[in-house]
């Protein structure tokens, strides 16, 4: 079996461009491992349509509109493509918030804005945040942080100043910010508080919300629900951030094709490469 492993462009790996490299390096690593999988590695920039005949499946990081318009081509053609690239096509922060609310899954209060939107007037208080939706966060910036009119002036006009016109008002939630990772299909499932002594975050927002106060709240059902999300977006290989609430609800406030996995990474390429070596019986 011959199978492509697309790594993601720099642009899209905010200060995880190593990381998210070695997560898919040892996914290829567990498939050769097997014996029965030929695995070439290329970078976005690299890939094309010459790139695809006589592959059996493709396994990738890619968010460039460019390589997705290939990869859904020939996922249409039957090719196997992991994450499809449909469903990275479609991972909108409005899509997830709307495909949660289909499933029962717990997801903040949020609104649809297009073009330089006007204060959010009666419809979503005040504290919330203002985050891009035309493509995943690049930069700090690309989410903010909102109390008041003011503040909602400045992220507006910052965002039409860099061409930005799709973003999404999501409520603020009070609680502990958890970070967690899956694959669908699978039973890996790792979680952990940013916040803690050997955290990581991108972007350093979760000093809003603060040290994580250890809410209690139930792992298995955050499985569940992030799973039958990535299954229903067509992105099994996923990670996201949570809210979990004084009560011990989580909410999931964010959910992203295949991340870095660096707190959980040998699970993690286990589960993913035996997710794809399912797709053949192997």
């Amino acid at each position: 079996m011959k199978l492509i492993g697309i790594r993601r462009d720099p642009r899209y790996s905010p200060r995880s461009v190593e990381r998210d490299a070695a997560i898919l390096e040892a996914v290829a690593l567990r498939l050769t491992e097997v014996g029965a999988f030929q695995v070439d590695l290329v970078s976005e920039s690299e890939f094309g349509e010459e790139c695809l005949p006589q592959v059996d499946g493709v396994f990738t990081m890619a968010r460039s509109p460019r390589v997705l318009s290939v990869l859904a081509a020939a996922e249409s053609r039957g090719v196997p493509v992991w994450n499809s690239a449909r469903g990275v096509q479609g991972l909108s922060r409005r899509g997830v918030n709307d495909m949660g609310r289909k499933l029962g899954v717990s997801v903040p209060p949020s609104v649809a804005v297009s073009g330089n939107g006007g204060v959010p007037v009666g419809h979503m208080a005040y504290p919330c945040w203002l985050k891009r939706d035309d493509a995943c966060a690049q930069q700090s910036d690309d989410i903010h942080f909102v109390t008041n009119d003011a503040e909602w002036r400045a992220a507006v006009e910052d965002f039409t100043r860099r061409g930005i016109r799709e973003y999404v008002a999501e409520k603020h939630l009070k609680g502990d910010v958890l970070k967690f990772y899956g694959v669908a299909g699978t039973g890996f499932f790792f979680c952990y508080y940013p916040t803690d002594e050997h955290g990581f975050s991108k972007f350093g927002l979760e000093h809003i919300n603060g040290a994580a106060k250890g809410f209690l709240f139930d792992r298995a059902e955050l499985k569940r629900q992030a799973d039958r999300l990535g299954s229903a977006l067509s992105v099994p290989i996923y990670g996201g951030d949570a809210i979990v609430g004084a009560g011990g609800l989580c909410s999931i406030i964010d959910f992203n094709d295949w991340p870095s996995y660096s707190a959980c990474r040998d699970g993690a390429a286990t589960a993913i490469a035996g997710l794809i070596r399912a797709r053949y019986a192997l």
